[in-house]
């Protein structure tokens, strides 16, 4: 049976001195998975085990990233192979009967941004959001014929001062999905004393819910290799 993508995340990694490729592509692989939480497993209501990862690594040289830490990026994805660049994909549900459950968390993301000069809370914020969401994709709706209209997405951003984030343009900046955004205390200015204003930096998380309905999802055949 054919495997059905949930989620592709990107990573990029670096050995700056030592001209180490498999530590470059660990780090590759930490930077994909650590910018986000993914919650298929228990929003469908299987374990985290019945998940398979494939990592695919893109460096100058795909033979150097052997040894022990490529044992260690192996184990992290639990599958190994040298490819074009640097990204895990998550497959392991099939569709079954649809059904109609209660909203749960498919996936949780992170990001950061900043407004260096201009002291826009505003474009900080939607910076913030243009990061978390541009290192993942989830493919579920594609996958398993699902529409965009259906996910709420919700967005949390933090800055230091909340009443000067224009939700509705964050909201906009939403490519998909029907959004909420809360603006809360957080984030960081900092001050510059060759500019009027401070430099803004922004956090921002953005979750993305859908009504599922766990008895409606069965694991798919596991292939071999």
């Amino acid at each position: 049976m054919a495997k059905t993508r949930m989620a592709l995340e990107l990573g990029m990694g670096t050995s700056l001195r030592k001209g180490d490729y498999t530590r470059a592509a660990v780090r590759a692989v930490q930077d994909a998975l650590w910018r986000n939480s993914v919650s298929f497993a228990e929003a469908f209501g299987f374990e985290k085990s019945d998940m398979l990862i494939d990592v695919e690594i893109g460096v100058q040289k795909p033979d150097g990233t052997g040894g022990r830490r490529g044992a260690r990026c192996a184990e992290a994805g639990r599958r190994w192979r040298d490819h074009s660049r640097q990204c895990c994909c998550y497959h392991f549900l099939r569709h079954g009967t649809q059904g109609r459950g209660r909203m749960k968390r498919l996936i949780l993301e992170m990001g950061i941004g900043t407004d260096l000069y201009g002291g826009d809370y505003t474009k900080a914020a939607c910076r913030a959001v243009r990061d978390a969401i541009g290192h993942s994709s989830i493919s579920l709706f594609r996958s398993c014929g699902m529409n965009h209209r259906d996910m709420l997405v919700k967005v949390t951003i933090g800055v230091q001062d909340p009443s000067q984030v224009d939700a509705d343009t964050v909201a906009a900046s939403l490519p998909r999905g029907n959004p909420q955004v809360e603006v809360v205390h957080g984030g960081l200015n900092i001050a510059d004393p060759e500019q009027d204003g401070p430099t803004i930096i922004a956090s921002a998380s953005v979750e993305a819910f859908l009504d599922v309905e766990a008895g409606d999802w069965q694991i798919s055949e596991k292939e071999n290799g």
